[in-house]
């Protein structure tokens, strides 16, 4: 089946117009988070507080949001 990854960073969308063909889902989810790692990989470093999300949806309707918030917090000078 066909599913779609769309992701948010602090709240602004990206969709996915393409898809990814998964099994089932343990497969959806395992896609998911590494998604999810991928963009945070990417996005984080630097960052001082930041939300990011996948969310996962068939043809017909939502399956599956991973949501990572990240905050840095300096705690000495």
């Amino acid at each position: 089946m066909l599913y779609f990854f769309d992701t948010r960073d602090n709240g602004t969308f990206i969709k996915d117009d393409m898809g990814i063909e998964c099994t089932d889902l343990e497969a959806v989810k395992k896609e998911a988070a590494l998604s999810l790692a991928e963009l945070a990989r990417d996005v984080l470093p630097g960052s001082i507080k930041r939300v990011l999300s996948v969310e996962v949806h068939d043809a017909i309707q939502p399956v599956l949001r991973d949501v990572l918030t990240f905050e840095a917090i300096v705690l000495a000078r």
